[in-house]
């Protein structure tokens, strides 16, 4: 385990005195692998993740365990953000987030997002984006508790294959995700077992999803410290806008023209027509698989 330091502003205070420093992703669980063991038979094995996403802002996410994730009292039933402060229980077990917010730790920002801009390079990414269908209605037709873990089992489903597959999750959403895979090298064999898994999974999934799938050019700033990756541009807003024209076409999967035509998949078969992305000029070809 490595040692919380001076130098550290993001950190775990489990109830037995541990301290864990977060650096990107930090996982709670069972299990030996995870950066912070619970030896109890009452948490599950990979049991909670956190998620750095953004300039210093950290997710929670339970993997769908049946006892659950409490944060400040209340059960986790979609990934939420953490504050400095907030206390996190799994079983019994009581850990507190830690996040500095000295000056000192805000010039470290600032020059962290200086080198940031430094390395901004154009790269060719494959992006993914998913989303649970009628979430809104899900809060109000299930319980709580059973929201809370089909929910945690599909994102630890999907965060599975997508890890599986050398691509990452960039970004929580609630009760969705961005997902992405940096070239080189050509990752496009990976993305397309990932798609071919959650198009399976869809026939027989507790809770009905969707997901989109973009290939284009994105600028990346990787930073190093954390080994997270940052990618912005108007791809980025391409890919979400072509998840919300999936739910108004009622499509399970859709892949943009440039996905489609990577993939082998481009056929007027599978062709669902020409449409408008809101803030795009023209219109799009979208195929699904």
């Amino acid at each position: 385990m490595i040692e919380v330091g001076p130098d550290t502003s993001v950190w775990l205070e489990a109830g037995d005195g541990r301290r864990v420093p977060v650096l990107g992703s930090c996982s709670i669980g069972r299990s030996r692998s995870n950066h912070l063991v619970l030896s109890d038979t009452r948490v599950s094995r990979r049991h909670t993740l956190i998620h750095l996403q953004g300039e210093g802002e950290y997710w929670i996410v339970d993997f769908g365990s049946i006892n659950g994730t409490r944060v400040n009292g209340k059960r986790l039933t979609h990934p939420a953000a953490l504050q400095h402060g907030d206390v996190i229980e799994i079983a019994e077990h009581r850990i507190r987030f830690h996040q500095k917010n000295s000056p000192a730790a805000s010039e470290s920002s600032m020059d962290l997002t200086a080198a940031t801009a430094r390395e901004l390079r154009h790269v060719n990414a494959w992006l993914l984006v998913a989303d649970i269908i009628g979430s809104t209605c899900l809060t109000h037709s299930m319980e709580a508790e059973q929201l809370a873990v089909s929910l945690g089992k599909w994102f630890s489903f999907c965060n599975e294959h997508i890890e599986a597959q050398r691509g990452s999750i960039n970004q929580y959403l609630g009760d969705g995700f961005f997902a992405l895979w940096i070239e080189p090298p050509d990752f496009a064999v990976h993305v397309k077992t990932v798609i071919e898994r959650f198009a399976a999974a869809q026939k027989d999934a507790a809770l009905a999803f969707r997901f989109v799938v973009h290939y284009a050019q994105v600028c990346s700033a990787g930073v190093q410290r954390t080994g997270e990756q940052a990618v912005v541009g108007n791809q980025v807003h391409f890919v979400f806008r072509t998840e919300k024209l999936a739910g108004s076409l009622k499509e399970s999967v859709v892949l943009s023209e440039a996905a489609a035509a990577r993939l082998g998949l481009k056929d007027a078969s599978r062709c669902i027509g020409h449409h408008p992305l809101q803030g795009f000029p023209g219109e799009f070809e979208f195929f699904r698989l």
